[in-house]
């Protein structure tokens, strides 16, 4: 949906943040399989759980980075520099050593608000930042149950009531003035799942209902305008269209895990293409496209992200997918959900 502002002035679909809402089910999707990946390989293991997530997050997002610091020169030496929305940017700013090391630190929660970068190269970071939360709150239940000789299913419950109240008050109030507490109803909701097809009782269920419920609030609580492109949303259409998404993931997740390659290989670029899109954006947008618009741009935007994505899965993916395989497998042996993306 990023790449639409290349092929049209106004996208069609717009209104219904298409991009949002498959990241909104993601996390959704994290909770689960996260809880799954704890509940089989980590359960007494918080510091292998944890330089696994490192493994996933780090070496893909390094790179585009690294990537976006080599291209930005020689686009720079040609034409003035456009940002993913269009606006026009700081060449300075953008080449700076203080914005390279800001962006290389973006997905470390809170450096948003501590050091935010000048021009951030994966502007999509929110959300890898918004995960690290999570592993990070998932690694503090995972040690706590661990401390206390209890579950991480008994302590995670404790703490998913907790995360859906600090949500209902910043959703309803904004008291926290912490937007990442608005999120939470969705991990809440993924784990939640998870225990309710493992071993239902009325507990998880509960949660689960109330998951839903915050998840419908925030969605419906949003600006009714994007508060940077500034188009209308369309809040109760985005609201219908989330439900649906997240019901066909727990059918999904009810029927149980298939394997096939292809399942595999959409575990291994999903993760590359979410980070690898911004290059080919903002060079499309810094070349022309946000003056002219064309098919063309959409094309070579598509491609250039399809070689980029595929080329991380082939040098960082998957050498790094064997690692955290090493990792996960010196505990209990290799029981996570097939189909899913590598944990």
């Amino acid at each position: 949906m990023h790449f639409e502002k290349l092929r049209v002035e106004q996208a069609t679909l717009e209104a219904f943040e298409i991009g949002t809402i498959a990241v909104c089910v993601f996390f959704a999707i994290s909770g689960y399989v996260i809880s799954n990946a704890i509940d089989v390989h980590y359960a007494r293991r918080p510091g292998a759980f944890m330089l696994n997530r490192i493994n996933r997050i780090a070496p893909a997002y390094l790179a585009v980075v690294i990537i976006a610091l080599l291209i930005l020169p020689v686009l720079l030496s040609t034409y003035s520099l456009v940002d993913h929305s269009g606006n026009q940017a700081s060449s300075v700013a953008a080449l700076s050593l203080a914005n390279a090391a800001k962006n290389f630190m973006a997905v470390v929660p809170l450096t948003n608000k501590i050091a935010p970068p000048e021009f951030i190269f994966v502007p999509f970071v929110w959300a890898v930042r918004t995960e690290v939360m999570f592993y990070v709150v998932a690694c503090l239940i995972c040690l706590l149950a661990m401390l206390i000789r209890s579950s991480y299913g008994r302590v995670g419950f404790v703490f998913g009531v907790l995360a859906l109240v600090a949500a209902y008050v910043e959703i309803a109030t904004g008291l926290f003035g912490f937007p990442t507490f608005r999120v939470a109803p969705f991990f809440v909701l993924g784990a939640a799942l998870y225990y309710i097809v493992k071993a239902p009782n009325l507990g998880n269920v509960g949660l689960a209902i109330a998951a839903v419920v915050g998840v419908v609030l925030e969605t419906l609580t949003r600006s009714p305008q994007h508060e940077v492109l500034g188009f209308d949303r369309n809040l109760s259409g985005q609201a219908m269209l989330l439900i649906a998404t997240l019901i066909v993931f727990f059918l999904l997740a009810k029927r149980g895990p298939m394997r096939s390659r292809w399942d595999t290989l959409g575990g291994q670029l999903s993760y590359p293409v979410y980070l690898a899109h911004s290059i080919p954006l903002f060079v499309c947008l810094t070349m022309g496209a946000n003056v002219a618009p064309s098919i063309w741009w959409w094309l070579a935007a598509v491609l250039a992200t399809a070689v980029l994505s595929f080329t991380l899965v082939w040098t960082i993916e998957r050498p790094f997918a064997r690692l955290r395989a090493t990792i996960r497998s010196s505990s209990n042996g290799d029981k996570t959900i097939v189909g899913a993306p590598a944990f």
